[in-house]
């Protein structure tokens, strides 16, 4: 019987190397909880070979002295494999495991935030999306086809393009973080979560825009412009929901999730 959870480990371990990839240091602390528990999930087997080990040292012991030392280090282990399989044990070290990692993730997670935060507005600057978002053509337009455009669109929808491809590698990493926090973030046909969503991703200037934004977005996921299989979600998919603010006056601007809810208490309620 394990220790730990397999999916607790497992995902906070994917979720710590996708935040490395992305040239994120990572906490000391946050490594040995991780560490504790993938040690933790070997923990049978370690216990069992050291039994075998144990075992074979009151067999073949050379003399009285080596038999009443390898007898005692026997009953030791013994003992302590009759603490360790006793299922009350395991669900207790199992929880205890689970909380100090959850622990150590949360503890790291505004620093982790804020280093996404920095690079998804880089990606941002670097590629001139908040700016080029006026030579953009009408996205929302079901009808619209790549043959409707001009070169100055056609150039932005490029960039675009390629800025949101990476823009999105940061965000689902920043998107798993904001759900372990109770988040949940992603392009709705709910106003509510929309809401959110425009405060975390933007720059918002007056909650009015918020309200717009968040029409919009609800909008384009409920006509399916955004997902599924119509030509439009199949064109510019991707670039949502990232669009979707700039085209309502939004400049796009990550920032920590404390962050965006002091701003929209600061505006929405002021």
């Amino acid at each position: 019987m394990s220790l730990i959870e397999p999916n607790t480990e497992a995902s906070v371990s994917a979720l710590v190397g996708n935040i490395r990839k992305l040239g994120i240091d990572v906490p000391e602390n946050l490594d040995k909880e991780l560490a504790l528990a993938k040690t933790l999930k070997t923990d049978d087997v370690t216990r069992h070979a050291a039994l075998g080990k144990a075992r074979a040292a009151v067999e073949n012991a050379a003399d009285v002295k080596a038999f009443t030392k390898a007898r005692d280090d026997l009953a030791g282990l013994m003992s302590v494999e009759l603490a360790k399989s006793s299922p009350a044990f395991q669900d207790y070290i199992g929880t205890t495991v689970n909380r100090r990692l959850s622990n150590a993730l949360f503890d790291a997670s505004p620093g982790f935030q804020q280093s996404l935060s920095d690079k998804f507005n880089s990606i941002v600057d670097d590629y001139r999306l908040n700016e080029l978002i006026r030579d953009l053509p009408d996205l929302t337009n079901p009808t619209l086809k790549p043959v409707d455009m001009n070169a100055k669109q056609g150039k932005a929808l490029d960039a675009w393009r390629e800025g949101a491809e990476k823009l999105h590698k940061v965000w689902g990493v920043y998107s798993q973080l904001a759900f372990r926090a109770g988040v949940q973030l992603g392009a709705r046909d709910e106003i509510s979560p929309n809401i959110d969503l425009a405060y975390v991703l933007g720059e918002v200037p007056e909650h009015r825009y918020v309200m717009g934004s968040a029409t919009t977005v609800g909008a384009a996921q409920e006509l399916g412009m955004w997902v599924g299989n119509t030509d439009t979600a199949k064109r510019y998919g991707r670039l949502a929901p990232f669009v979707l603010l700039p085209v309502c006056n939004i400049p796009l601007h990550l920032k920590p999730l404390d962050e965006a809810q002091q701003l929209r208490q600061e505006l929405q309620f002021n």
